[in-house]
Order: C-alpha cells, then structure tokens, then sequence
C-alpha cells in the first residue's frame, strides 16, 4: 500500500505496527491521535504470523472508509516498530566534547565493543548534555542481516520510519503510566523473553533482554528455579546498568499477565528485589474502543512508538538509517551506519590521549603561574603586563596543545577496512609512532598515502613491517609528524 508522508510538525495521528520477530508477526497494529488534551487511541489490532496481507488489507480498508483521504495522506503517518531482542544497548561515557565530534569518539569506542566485525553491525547513539566532565551516550547496535527484514517491512507498508519497541515503551511509560525522569527500571516480561529497560530523564538509557519469558514462568512444575534463574539475569541486568537491587533500583514490572507476575513480584521482594507492579493511569488516554490496562501493556510497544512519531521533541534512536529511508535522505550526525571504519582503537587509548592532553595543559599552566608571580613590583603597570604574558602564553599553548580527538579521527579516516592499531606512542617534541596490523602490503601503502594527505600530518614513513603468516596480516610500525607538537625547536 502507498501512504504519503506528513511532517512531524503537521502530524495529528499515527499508525505503529508491531511486525514481531524479524518482521514475520504476529502483527499488533494500533492508530493513536494526539489531542490537545492528551493522546486518543482509535483503534487496535492484532494479526497473526505471516499474515502481513491481512494488515494490509485493514489498513487500506480504513483509508478507503475516511471521509477525506486527502486528509489522512496529508496528516497520518505509518511506523514500524521493530523488536528490541536481537539488538545490544551500551551505556558509555565520553570526554565532554562539542556536538560535532561526539561520533568520532562513539564510533572508535563501539568498534571495540561490538561482538561482531564492524561491517556486519549497524550502529547509533543518543548523547547526553555534558555534566560532571563527561558525556553520557547510549548506543545500539545491530546485526544488519537481521534489521533488514524490518526495512522490507518498512517498505511493503509504505513506512516513514522504524523505532524500536523499548523506546515506544519508555515513552508510553512516560504519558500514560504517571513515569517520571527519575532512573526507573522497567520489566516487561513477553512470552519467549523479558526487557528490563533503564529509563532515565524520560527516556532508555540501556536495555538488556533476558532468556527467561513468561512462556518459562507459566510452567508450574519448575517454577522455583525458573524464577531463581530470573532473579539471577535480573541482578545481572542491574549490574550493567551500575544499579544495586536493594538500595539504588526503583523497579517496575509491566503486569500483563496479573496473576503469573504477582508472583513473581512477590519472589523478587522475597530475594530482596524491591520491584513494583505498574497501571496506566485511569483516563490517561481516551479510546474509541474498549481498552484494558491489560490491553495497554500488550500494546505497549506500538502505542509508545505512534507517541513518538507524534512528539515533535523526540530524539529517537535511529538504528535504520542506513537501511530504510523513507524520504532517500538520512541523518549521518547520530548513526554510524555499518560503521566501515578503517581501524579499530580501544576505549582505553581514547582515554589515555585525553589524559595525556591533560598533563601537557597542567605542566604549561604550571609554568604559566610561575612566570607570573615571579614578576616583581606592584601597581597596574605590573598587573597590565603579567595580564598580556597570560595571552601570550595563552596563544603558546593553544599552538603547540595537541588535538586529540582530530588526531583519532584522521588516523581512523585514513585506515583501510579491516586494520588494527594496537599502540600508539608519542612524547613532545617527538614523532608519533603507531603500531599495528593490514590484510596486505597494499592496504599498508594505502593507509600511509592517505595519511599523508591529511592536514597537519607530514613526514609518513613506514619504519619496519613483516607479514605474519598465521594471521595472513601485515605487521608495521609507522612514524608521522603532527602540526607543531612533535616539532623540535
């Protein structure tokens, strides 16, 4: 089917569409409309496995049956939401840089996390304000072959997006369940699986899927250690989110099945787990039709997600963006796409270049106060020129203080796929001297051509190299001069 695309800013209702594992359903679809007065559903409905042709059918009937189709193509959107499970959620924290260089330092910390080579992911973030000296990101990432099939599905809906469900719960938590920004941890247990999902200020922080579903917790004659195995993955979970169960959690379960979780919650106090079972709010959202609270957790991921479409401030996690747009064009500035980085670095040297920076602006500070209190005499005259030595040695700094991040950055552009930096030294007044392996001699050349080319990068010479013949790579070492702060004087 064919629906035209609204902006967000002329949106008044949207179409979520629940496509289940890997886009095969079953299929939850509901229409939400967004009021004045808060949030309407108008319609929910729910198809079984393959049977996207039935979804489809419903959907066109419905347009059909409005009185203005103009209206509805003028004002409606169509989302996807794709599910959480097979996607990993990182919770990291970066040196607080400008917006404009947040993916440099993202993408070199997510090639060292991820658990599949680059080429085979796909990546986003959301960064936080800077506070505290850091940055905050919350990054996903995911296998591309398995986010595909939710682009075809995408497609075959005429979609203008694809969100994933953990997202749409965190926000329909928010609007509909009295959520606060508060650090909440929500547990909704699915039949073949469980998310716990960190929320903070309003939205996922992290997210993590447990193996135990309620298809498990259902069985009665294993239920003991079925529920001590959940309590197990849960303090797990706890654990990645740096929580602690019986002090810092506030934890809420999203009770679909009342008397199973009941029980469940009750287990969980029992270990020590102070865990809470969560209602919408009474008339928190209108309907057209009856709806339950049991309902609105069943749904929970569709109407969260036609929320989003909806909010004008959402800063969704876009994991799809290189695989599906809607419009051909894309935001590069969040997503590291299939993340076809040349090179990898590890978080550690990330931080050991911050740190490194940081000692060089200490030592000149150092002797940038004893310079100045060593001037003697008192009066303006004094203080005039111990102010004109402070820029000037100001200037001093900034001329010979290296870039950090510009630096990563050019040795990461300049890389062929599948390169590897294991070291990277450098001293003041010094050649920077970096170490690692290339599929082939070619690759090296390559890389040491393009990084050549780079601004403020000269000198390039390839010190020694020698092919390792268990691994079929090539192992070099390479020197290169950068701007003044290798420079002898």
């Amino acid at each position: 089917m064919n629906n035209a695309i609204g902006t967000t800013g002329d949106m008044s209702s949207a179409i979520a569409i629940s496509t289940g594992r890997k886009g095969r359903g079953p299929f939850k679809a509901v229409k939400v409309r967004r009021r004045a007065s808060g949030y309407e559903l108008i319609w929910k409905r729910s198809f079984g496995e393959e049977d996207a042709t039935g979804i489809e059918s419903f959907l066109r009937e419905s347009v059909n049956s409005a009185q203005s189709e103009q209206a509805i193509q003028a004002n409606e959107v169509v989302i996807i939401v794709a599910e959480s499970r097979g996607v990993a959620f990182y919770r990291i924290e970066i040196p607080p840089v400008r917006d404009g260089q947040v993916g440099s330092v993202v993408k070199m910390q997510a090639e060292a996390l991820l658990p599949l080579p680059a080429g085979e992911m796909q990546v986003c973030w959301r960064a936080d304000k800077a506070a505290g000296g850091k940055r905050g990101v919350t990054m996903a990432a995911g296998k591309t072959e398995g986010l595909r099939a939710y682009a075809g599905a995408a497609r075959r809906f005429g979609a203008s997006k694809i969100l994933l469900d953990y997202e749409g719960m965190v926000k329909a938590w928010l609007e509909l369940f009295g959520g606060t920004y508060e650090k909440t941890v929500l547990i909704d247990i699915a039949e073949s699986g469980t998310g716990v999902v960190l929320a903070e200020n309003g939205r996922l922080s992290c997210a993590v899927t447990l193996d135990v579903g309620q298809e498990n917790l259902s069985r009665q004659s294993d239920w003991r250690n079925t529920a001590e195995l959940f309590v197990h993955d849960l303090r797990n979970a706890l654990e990645l989110f740096g929580l602690s169960a019986e002090e810092d959690a506030k934890i809420v379960v999203l009770p679909e099945d009342v008397g199973t979780h009941k029980r469940l919650i009750s287990h969980l106090k029992e270990s020590g787990i102070s865990a809470s079972a969560a209602a919408p709010r009474p008339g928190a959202m209108k309907s057209s039709e009856e709806i339950s609270p049991k309902d609105v957790i069943e749904y929970i991921g569709p109407i969260g997600a036609a929320m989003l479409a909806l909010d004008p401030e959402s800063d969704e996690l876009n994991l799809f963006e290189d695989l599906y747009s809607a419009t051909g064009t894309g935001r590069a500035s969040r997503a590291a796409g299939s993340l076809k980085r040349p090179c990898v670095i590890t978080a550690a040297m990330v931080v050991l270049f911050v740190l490194v920076s940081y000692a060089v602006d200490k030592a000149s500070l150092a002797q940038l106060r004893k310079y100045i209190y060593s001037e003697s005499g008192n009066g303006g005259a004094t203080n005039a020129a111990a102010l004109i030595a402070r820029q000037q040695m100001r200037k001093t700094i900034a001329a010979q203080r290296p870039d950090m991040l510009d630096l990563l950055g050019k040795i990461s552009e300049s890389g062929p796929d599948g390169m590897i930096l294991d070291a990277i030294t450098f001293k003041k007044r010094q050649a920077v001297t970096i170490g690692g392996s290339c599929k082939s001699y070619e690759k090296l050349y390559e890389f040491q051509k393009k990084l050549s080319e780079q601004s403020g990068i000269k000198e390039v010479r390839i010190q020694s190299s020698a092919v390792d013949k268990k691994k079929s790579k090539v192992g070099f070492k390479m020197t290169f001069h950068y701007k003044n702060f290798t420079r002898k004087k």
